[in-house]
């Protein structure tokens, strides 16, 4: 089985994040995929959970509340099915995602991981010929008057969670990792 490790936002940067993608899906005509908005850390497959839990216990030891931000930019998936509000490619998460990639890796789990390639993203939707057509290659501004380096959009992960793949949302979740607060 398939588990994922996702980070998740307080209520405030949730209502933000939330304004956005109403905003987006309204403007592109977009089906919001999923009412849970997280960023996905890594995907776990087959893991022994008992020692998975010890191991993401003693990572999240040392780590507290953190903010991310979220440039002025939506991005389009590969397979341009999915879109997407990119995490700004600094900061603590990035830091944060690393170790736990590697740490997992080295005590033997089945880790995806993209060769160093962390790409941390916010699923708004699903994709549709609308937004695809406006798409060009690059990507779409939230708000067009203003810059990339104007748009400032902070959210705040408050807590980690180990996913398992089911359809039943109080299935889903195994396991909360509370960070500490500042």
């Amino acid at each position: 089985m398939k588990y994922f490790l996702v980070a998740l936002f307080d209520d405030g940067s949730n209502t933000i994040i939330q304004n956005i993608q109403r905003d987006i899906c309204r403007k592109y005509k977009l089906y919001k995929s999923s009412p849970n908005l997280y960023i996905c850390i890594s995907s776990i497959t087959n893991p022994d959970l008992e020692k998975l839990d010890v191991v993401i216990s003693k990572i999240m030891v040392p780590y507290k509340n953190f903010k991310v931000n979220i440039n002025n930019a939506i991005n389009l998936s590969e397979n341009f099915s999915q879109v997407n509000l990119k995490i700004e490619d600094k900061g603590y998460i990035y830091r944060l995602a690393r170790t736990i990639t590697d740490t997992l890796d080295l005590h033997g789990f089945n880790v995806k991981s993209e060769d160093d390639n962390i790409d941390l993203r916010i699923l708004l939707a699903n994709a549709n010929h609308i937004i695809k057509k406006s798409y060009n290659g690059g990507s779409i501004c939230i708000d067009s008057t203003l810059d990339k380096d104007d748009f400032f959009k902070f959210a705040k992960v408050t807590r980690f969670e180990l996913w398992k793949q089911v359809s039943n949302k109080k299935e889903m979740v195994v396991k909360t990792y509370n960070l500490r607060e500042y």
